[in-house]
């Protein structure tokens, strides 16, 4: 039974006012975390599919998240509903390594000469050749 409190009843307090999508109870925590909107968007999304909860985050993978650039962090939680889950026991060490493996490709997408367009090639294997002729080692 909801109770009535000067007109707006308790069922109302997990609604974001004025966006007309209703919030858990723990939007406003993600808020005051300082998490970007976006990403509070997001996270509250993947609360509702019970995936995830707010319990389930510790402080690091909220910092985490805090520090990550938004659109990043919305690929991240995106990857991370995606995933399966099912054997997956301390989900916010699960999102902490998501994050880091998205950080990651993300350099290595940064630092290649050729802007990622093909893979870099490895060494000559002629040239290897040469070098290790003479010297002892077998180059097969």
């Amino acid at each position: 039974m909801a109770v009535q409190v000067q007109g707006v009843s308790e069922a109302m307090v997990g609604l974001e006012i004025g966006s007309g999508v209703e919030k858990t109870e723990d939007y406003s925590k993600l808020i005051e975390y300082g998490l970007d909107s976006k990403v509070a968007d997001k996270l509250d999304e993947i609360y509702k599919t019970e995936k995830l909860s707010h319990a389930d985050l510790d402080e690091r993978a909220l910092d985490a998240l805090k520090e990550f650039p938004v659109e990043g962090a919305l690929a991240v939680l995106k990857q991370f509903l995606e995933s399966n889950l099912e054997h997956v026991s301390n989900k916010s060490a699960y999102l902490c390594g998501v994050m880091k493996t998205y950080r990651q490709k993300s350099r290595a997408g940064a630092t290649s000469s050729n802007g990622g367009a093909t893979p870099q090639q490895g060494p000559d294997e002629e040239k290897s050749k040469q070098f290790w002729t003479g010297r002892g080692t077998l180059w097969m």
